[in-house]
């Protein structure tokens, strides 16, 4: 599966349409959307965005990928470009690594994220394995929690 082939801005498009629903203008659908960010956020930052998405009355989707020890120097870089700051993706060093929330994906297009970021690396001769846990909201929240409280 390619990136461009599954953006997982479609995930999003195909709302169940109900009465409450028609009844959202435009606007009031746009603010429902996180506000896009394009950078490298402080540790403190992330956490904070990641708690208000997890307390978010509508259960929010979203993956969680979370890198320990990184063993390439501008992975955050990397990691930066790679992600859809337009629709709310994160990245923010976590820990001893670095965290990367995708909003509205679940947890085999964060598998697929991973290993469009393994490409590049390879592409600028890079010749790691990066590994990532993987976390995907509403079902592993509990766990996220456990991480941005820690």
């Amino acid at each position: 599966v390619s990136w461009s082939s599954t953006p997982w801005a479609t995930a999003t498009a195909a709302r169940p349409t109900s009465s409450a629903c028609a009844r959202h203008s435009a606007s009031e659908a746009a603010a429902d959307r996180p506000i896009p960010v394009d950078g490298l956020l402080s540790e403190e930052e992330f956490q904070r965005l990641l708690s208000q998405r997890l307390s978010s009355a509508n259960g929010d989707l979203f993956s969680l990928l979370r890198f320990d020890l990184p063993s390439v120097p501008d992975l955050g870089s990397v990691l930066v470009d790679a992600v859809r700051a337009e629709s709310g993706d994160l990245v923010a060093p976590l820990g001893n690594g670095f965290g990367v929330l995708l909003q509205d994906a679940r947890a085999q297009q964060a598998e697929a994220f991973l290993r469009r970021v393994q490409t590049e690396l390879r592409q600028h001769g890079h010749s790691v394995t990066l590994e990532a846990e993987i976390l995907s909201s509403p079902d592993e929240s509990d766990r996220i929690r456990q991480l941005i409280e820690s």
